[in-house]
């Protein structure tokens, strides 16, 4: 018999699971829901020497 006491890393282990599934569920609906985000990133200007 296995007397192991959990020390709460099983029950963080199941939260942490949880929340990046709902993160995962969460993107998709707000993309399905039209918000989109967009990053312009700065053109790279190149001096020539």
């Amino acid at each position: 018999m296995n007397n192991h006491k959990d020390d709460g890393t099983f029950l963080t282990g199941v939260i942490m699971t949880l929340l990046m599934m709902a993160s995962a569920v969460g993107g998709y609906w707000v993309r399905d829901i039209g918000i989109t985000f967009k990053v312009q990133a700065p053109q790279v200007q190149r001096r020539v020497k």
